[in-house]
């Protein structure tokens, strides 16, 4: 020891560490660094001045004081729990949270003790075996072997992650032991979820490349079978097989494309009027050939309280509709039944509030698999995509769409007896448009029809579109009771029967009533079913049956057949259905397409219109063609990716050009560019519309009918 005489004593280890600091630091006292460095470098710390003593003793104390200090704050403050314990595995000192863990005010009252004995007495959750006998392993060993030892421990409270360590004195001498243990619960977690994903991405990964080889496999060979066979029915066989294989790989590359917009946050919507009936009718007319290779009963309820316009993004409701439809018919076996009821939760502000069922009688699924249902790259699962096939994508995009709309998506279901998919959207009402029936009031007033069919809500559903009409309607439940008011009331001008009644087939009555004399007209009887059952028009013509109408009806399709019995009907017929034979026969066309495969589509797509078509293979070239005979191009389709110069950049030269034609020739975009900002950049370029690959023939025909004509 060195007596520093009314400065206090202090060991010269102290000094010599402090001195050695000192020495080096910048301190205001610039004479006591000198000092300390020239002792330093003669290595003569016994030889220090009482005035050098006295300041050494007050900064030593000054500073074990701030030490004291910054420790009781660390022990008071920090959220981990700390335990500092002596080479004996008693407790020394101990943070403010450990002893909130040992259900203790007081952590000073630990002082001393056997971590065993407080173990035994307070028994908290976070001094489990494991930590206790690493500690006392240290304790035992005097810290021989033992570095920083780190481990996770779960408890009532949480999962903590938990650091030991032993600790020496300047000589090596073990002098005890630090425990410091932090809450890692959501880190855990976090930790867990990620791998999850992980793990569902590599599983999507595989499931996915099996997904996109199966219809690969398909176009692949059979092309190959194609291009060998002989007879025109065989290669006939194959295209149709391409073609539907073709049309799988895209659904594919859709899924994949819309979950990954919507994981960058870029997935949008767009508003447009549409009529809700109808939006129902394409969905229904997509799914109904699917239901019938299943020979399943498909039933559609149209609460008629719902507004006939709304404003919203038709596409993608329809998107979720399909969708939900797509897998009841996957997962409900042959002759199951699924049935889509639509509600009306109420109307304010301007706004509907609808809700859409879809219910199946198929496998069902349990409450695990309905917790991660909805989740990306997952299924219920993992032999239902080996077994059903599907990306497990559709769900996750589904419930991203309704969420958008201002509404949810739910489940509910049991194993073995079925689900029932249900969701909710918010929708602007649209300014309604009329029915579209050409006839006059007082024709619809005379007009006597009969509706037989033995569900009683098609009956209703029947008779409410009818009376929106104003047109009044008899109604039976059986062929016995459509006899017996024919045989009350005499014939009717126009009866719907439904194909299989419970005491007659539809047909058998249909003859009957085309039968009876009498009438103000010939009875025009049309045939209701949910399925075709594989007969042509001709066929049910000859079986004196005037049409067919299939489930599920829709106010539309019952417009035009009460239009066609009054005999009003308009003559120019659909026109997504005019012959495009000749349609533009002497007009002139440019596409601009770098791919000489797609040029081929194009062109053979649209022979039959008669139309001419001039072709450019890059931008350049097209702006080259245009510039030099303005006059004879009608409209132009530009590819956007081309070499040389890209459709972009080929718009914005045709539209700079001197030349009055320049200024209004339609520009169409024919892309695989389909993305809203791909559609928002092709009008900014001075573009008039958009089509996307691959392409849609009717879509080409009717943006050709929108400009060219």
């Amino acid at each position: 020891m060195v007596d520093g005489s009314g400065g206090g004593t202090a060991a010269s280890g102290d000094y010599e560490a402090l001195a050695r600091r000192l020495a080096l630091a910048e301190v205001e006292n610039k004479k006591l660094a000198r000092e300390l460095r020239t002792l330093i470098r003669r290595n003569e710390f016994n030889k220090l001045n009482y005035e050098t003593q006295t300041e050494l003793n007050r900064i030593v104390t000054g500073e074990k004081r701030k030490q004291e200090m910054y420790v009781s704050l660390l022990l008071e403050y920090c959220p981990a729990i700390i335990m500092i314990l002596d080479e004996e595995a008693n407790l020394l000192l101990c943070s403010k949270s450990a002893g909130a863990a040992f259900g203790i005010d007081d952590v000073s009252l630990l002082a001393g003790r056997p971590l065993a004995g407080v173990r035994e007495r307070y028994g908290p959750p976070v001094l489990t075996d494991e930590v206790v006998g690493r500690i006392l392993g240290i304790s035992s060993t005097r810290g021989a072997g033992h570095a920083a030892d780190g481990l996770e421990i779960e408890t009532g409270a949480g999962v903590f992650g938990v650091d030991i360590l032993p600790f020496f004195d300047e000589s090596g001498t073990f002098t005890g032991i630090l425990a410091i243990m932090n809450e890692i619960t959501e880190l855990v977690e976090a930790r867990e979820l990620a791998q999850q994903v992980s793990q569902a991405k590599s599983n999507f990964l595989a499931n996915m490349s099996h997904e996109i080889r199966t219809p690969m496999n398909a176009i692949i060979g059979m092309s190959k079978i194609g291009i060998t066979a002989e007879g025109i029915g065989q290669k006939d066989n194959c295209l149709h097989k391409i073609k539907d294989a073709s049309k799988h790989l895209l659904g594919i590359i859709n899924d994949i494309l819309d979950v990954s917009k919507i994981e960058a946050g870029k997935f949008e919507l767009s508003e447009a009027s549409f009529d809700f009936e109808a939006m129902f009718g394409q969905v229904a007319n997509v799914i109904n050939y699917r239901i019938e290779e299943k020979r399943q009963k498909f039933a559609v309820y149209i609460d008629r309280g719902i507004p006939q316009v709304m404003v919203g993004d038709d596409q993608r409701l329809a998107q979720v509709i399909t969708n939900l439809l797509n897998n009841a018919v996957k997962f409900t076996p042959d002759h199951g039944s699924i049935k889509i009821r639509t509600y009306c939760l109420g109307m304010e502000g301007g706004y509907c509030r609808i809700k859409v069922s879809v219910a199946d009688t198929g496998i069902g699924i349990n409450p695990e698999q309905q917790s991660y249902l909805f989740q990306a790259f997952t299924q219920a699962e993992s032999h239902t995509s080996r077994k059903f096939g599907g990306t497990g994508l559709g769900l996750a995009i589904s419930k991203s769409i309704v969420e958008m709309m201002g509404g949810d998506l739910w489940v509910e279901s049991e194993i073995g007896k079925g689900s029932t998919f249900s969701f909710t959207v918010r929708l602007m009402v649209g300014e309604a448009k009329g029915h579209r029936l050409k006839a006059g009031e007082s024709e619809l007033r005379k007009l006597r029809v009969l509706v037989v069919d033995d569900d009683p809500y098609m009956l209703t559903d029947f008779k409410g579109i009818l009376s929106g009409f104003g047109v009044g309607c008899d109604l039976a439940g059986s062929c016995a009771e459509a006899r017996r008011l024919v045989g009350v009331r005499g014939p009717y001008d126009l009866c719907f029967i439904d194909w299989s009644l419970s005491d007659c087939e539809g047909m058998e009555l249909a003859k009957a009533m085309k039968g009876i004399p009498g009438g103000a007209r010939e009875t025009m009887v049309v045939l209701v079913s949910f399925v075709e059952y594989g007969m042509t028009m001709d066929e049910v013509r000859k079986a004196g049956i005037d049409r067919f109408l299939r489930k599920p009806i829709f106010p539309l399709s019952i417009a035009g057949i009460i239009d066609e019995c009054l005999g009003v009907a308009d003559s120019g017929g659909d026109p997504d259905g005019e012959d495009v034979d000749g349609m533009f026969v002497g007009r002139t066309i440019l596409l601009a397409e770098d791919v000489e495969i797609n040029r081929e589509i194009v062109m053979a797509f649209l022979e039959p219109t008669l139309v001419a078509i001039d072709c450019a293979a890059n931008g350049a070239e097209a702006v080259g063609m245009f510039e030099a005979n303005p006059g004879r191009y009608g409209m132009v389709f530009m590819d956007i990716q081309m070499p040389e110069m890209d459709g972009y950049e080929a718009t914005r030269r045709i539209r700079s050009l001197d030349d009055e034609r320049a200024e209004d020739v339609p520009i169409i975009a024919m892309t695989a560019n389909v993305f809203r900002e791909d559609v928002e950049n092709c009008i900014k370029a001075g573009m008039n519309d958009h089509i996307g690959k691959p392409l849609d023939f009717d879509e080409v025909i009717r943006v050709m009918q929108k400009y060219l004509r």
